[in-house]
């Protein structure tokens, strides 16, 4: 397979233009924005209604959550009697945010709450019987995890020995044999009647914070009003940084969580957002999280360790957190610079040599590679040849710890656990995996997986789609129209910004901008527009050319000023005649 950023193809499906302005004057709304919703499966008005006015009053009982009232006694019980209690999260931005806001509602009760979140490096992910050992002895008897465990079944066991009950909050999925923990709670566990199965780890270290509320203001425990609606920044953070799907359950605490990151009660986030350089005009979203403040809460436990990351949300003093987000902003500069190192390494092999890492896979290894940030560039690789993709970091005594992402079509997973002959050790899911490998393994099971993901690309068709959500003439874009998409957002995974196609475009005129974007000034007989496409310098568009855009429209601000631009997706081009 060869690179393939080009050649989409375009996919919009029917829908009724009839119901859709049927629903538009029911709702209110533009017909346009019905056909979003229409094309998009929401084809009920009181769904549509839902959708467009998402509601904390919608959330489901926490309750539904299977083991959830059983988790709630033992912490109300703990609470009572004054327990030391241990928070034990992940590395990555939802467990950092989930560890957060358990440690937060903890303290806020007056409690002895520790947390621990493991090295990356030294110690790796989910639970560890030493510093549970370390642990105990300090008095702890209640062990929560958040956004791990569910497969930790000797460590739990381990907890078990020293009575310590273990509470497990996880959204992984769960294995054959479950830990066996005081309670467990994941949407995924079967016999869970919580409709939505896709939370992030701090959605459902979330939904245990609101059932304990509950219960404890029922039974006169709390010292004083807990307001956990200030606890949804941490929410937003980790469920839009753990790419989970921004629909149902999600969507809504994504939306009221933004709104808190912006009202700004936080010191770490305040200063996040400044050193990340944040424009606030037209609130906070979900980009901003994804592309700004993820990453460089991402880069403590990739270059680092948490501590810089989890001291910045929790401090209250403004000095420490512009200190810590400096830090933050250090490291997230080393991690770009390794990153890019990495990345430029890969390429140019694969330039080199397209078939050295595999026909159909491509694995690469280096003693040289930093394994915090191989995933990154594992993914950026994937996307860039359309080829599943992962990269081997080896330590000193030759074992290589791996990250690898997949293609719509292959699942990563099911075909590397066809090789798990070769592996110490495995996991992950269809689009992401990780696993351990000695380095003399290395060679066999690029050749095991390459005959797998070959037999599996016989069967299919790989292209690349885009999927549209209509087709507009440029005098339809209008400021009033942007808005009322804007009720759609959150936009992310799962609900992505709407896209559009124009066709039959003259283009008046054409640049190349900053690092290969190009530029484009269009029209067709209805309005003319501006357009730019992010990395699509090579594209060679002139002036008086045709073409058929795909496109994201936009409120673009300069120097003060608003207009509509087409961020651009893909371009058909064809000369005018």
């Amino acid at each position: 397979m060869n690179a393939m950023n080009h050649n989409k193809v375009w996919v919009c499906s029917d829908i009724s233009s009839r119901l859709a302005a049927e629903m538009a004057v029911e709702l209110g709304i533009s017909p346009i924005v019905a056909e979003i919703l229409l094309r998009r499966g929401i084809d009920q008005p009181d769904v549509m209604e839902r959708f467009l006015s998402p509601s904390l009053a919608h959330l489901p009982d926490p309750s539904l959550l299977k083991g959830m009232d059983k988790a709630v006694q033992r912490l109300m019980r703990a609470c009572q009697r004054r327990e030391k209690i241990l928070v034990y999260g992940d590395y990555d931005v939802d467990g950092i945010s989930s560890t957060v806001i358990l440690v937060q509602f903890f303290r806020q009760l007056g409690m002895k709450v520790f947390y621990h979140i493991p090295s990356r490096i030294q110690e790796g992910y989910g639970l560890n019987s030493e510093i549970i050992s370390r642990y105990a002895r300090e008095g702890v008897s209640v062990l929560i995890t958040v956004d791990c465990g569910i497969s930790n079944l000797d460590e739990v066991k381990h907890a078990a020995g020293f009575h310590m009950d273990t509470i497990i909050t996880d959204h992984h999925e769960p294995p054959a044999e479950l830990p066996n923990a005081y309670a467990i709670i994941n949407p995924k566990q079967d016999g869970c009647r919580y409709p939505e199965k896709n939370l992030a780890g701090v959605g459902v270290a979330f939904n245990l914070l609101v059932a304990c509320r509950r219960e404890m203001r029922s039974a006169g425990m709390l010292p004083g009003e807990i307001n956990l609606k200030r606890y949804l920044d941490m929410v937003a953070l980790g469920t839009v940084a753990d790419v989970v799907p921004l629909t149902g359950v999600n969507r809504v605490l994504v939306k009221y969580g933004l709104e808190e990151i912006a009202s700004a009660h936080r010191p770490g986030l305040e200063a996040l957002l400044s050193i990340s350089r944040v424009e606030r005009q037209n609130g906070i979203t979900a980009r901003d999280i994804a592309f700004k403040l993820a990453p460089r809460l991402n880069a403590a436990g990739r270059m680092d360790s948490v501590h810089d990351a989890m001291e910045l949300l929790l401090t209250d003093d403004a000095a420490v957190a512009d200190e810590q987000a400096y830090r933050l902003q250090q490291l997230n500069q080393q991690r770009r610079k390794v990153e890019e190192v990495i990345f430029e390494e890969v390429n140019n092999c694969l330039a080199l040599d397209r078939q050295h890492g595999g026909k159909h896979v491509t694995v690469l290894a280096s003693a040289d590679w930093h394994e915090g940030v191989i995933g990154i560039v594992a993914s950026k690789i994937a996307e860039r040849y359309f080829q599943p993709t992962m990269l081997v970091s080896i330590n000193e005594e030759g074992i290589g710890k791996a990250s690898g992402r997949s293609i719509p079509g292959i699942h990563l997973l099911d075909m590397i656990s066809k090789c798990s002959n070769y592996l110490n050790r495995f996991g992950g899911h269809q689009m992401a995996v990780g696993f351990s490998i000695n380095h003399d393994n290395l060679e066999a099971f690029r050749d095991s997986l390459d005959r797998l993901v070959a037999e599996q690309l016989q069967n299919l068709e790989l292209q690349q789609e885009l999927s549209l959500d209509g087709r507009l003439q440029l005098g339809s874009l209008s400021f009033q129209l942007l808005e009322e998409i804007a009720r759609l957002a959150p936009f992310g995974f799962g609900n992505p910004e709407p896209v559009f196609a124009a066709e039959g475009l003259e283009v008046k005129r054409a640049s190349i901008v900053g690092r290969n974007h190009l530029r484009l000034e269009i029209r067709d007989q209805s309005a003319s527009a501006s357009a730019i496409g992010f990395n699509m310098g090579e594209q060679k568009i002139s002036a008086g050319d045709l073409v058929s855009l795909a496109f994201v429209p936009q409120v673009n601000i300069w120097n003060g000023n608003r207009s509509i631009q087409l961020n651009l997706k893909d371009i058909r081009r064809r000369q005018a005649d």
